[in-house]
């Protein structure tokens, strides 16, 4: 409980919060331990391993990693995760649904470099990280990991191999509008190279 002096005063915040005195209750649903990383370092190697400490050292460091990029800080999102799958190589999952778990948190990680190393135009770290996640998954089936291939190869000006890869995603989620976008944006540029090359040799 908060007294309204501590809240928002005996003004309130007209019409939803009354100018009068009023008690407000705060509930707390999760906490982020921003130096989950720093401290992980500093445990023995047997506690490193424990599943319960991984998957939460990870889960933080995802969280923080999210509000970095939303800064767009994703240098340092991208170190975030990098220790993340560092972390993620240690553990030990006793049984089928902590395996699940641990793959889960990996392919978040590797997807979310793969999106990171593309907003600082790095297209062969792109493709690297996606390179690792086919270890872990099918990324034919997996539309994201399919639409930033086509974006590293796009940047690297393989626009043949981009439209393949675009189409893929597009056939698992067809009404996705930035890949639908993103392909448009391609085919145009290949009809104008065509058009180019026809004047360049009429």
């Amino acid at each position: 409980l908060i007294q309204p002096k501590a809240a928002w005063g005996p003004l309130g915040v007209p019409p939803r919060i009354r100018p009068e005195p009023a008690l407000f209750v705060v509930a707390l649903y999760a906490v982020r331990d921003a130096y989950a990383g720093a401290r992980f370092n500093d445990l023995p190697s047997e506690e490193q391993r424990k599943f319960e400490v991984t998957t939460r050292t990870v889960n933080s460091l995802h969280g923080h990693s999210k509000e970095l990029f939303k800064k767009k800080r994703y240098t340092k999102a991208i170190r975030n995760y990098q220790q993340s799958v560092s972390v993620l190589n240690l553990s030990r999952p006793q049984n089928k649904d902590e395996e699940i778990e641990v793959k889960r948190l990996k392919i978040n990680a590797f997807l979310n470099l793969a999106v990171c190393f593309t907003k600082i135009e790095k297209p062969k770290h792109v493709i690297r990280m996606l390179e690792c996640l086919d270890y872990i998954t099918d990324t034919e089936k997996h539309c994201k990991a399919l639409f930033y291939y086509g974006k590293a190869y796009e940047m690297l000006g393989k626009t043949e191999l981009a439209i393949q890869y675009y189409q893929k995603a597009l056939k698992l989620e067809p009404k996705n509008i930035d890949i639908g976008k993103a392909l448009n944006n391609l085919d145009g540029y290949l009809k104008s190279s065509e058009v180019e090359v026809k004047e360049m040799w009429q």
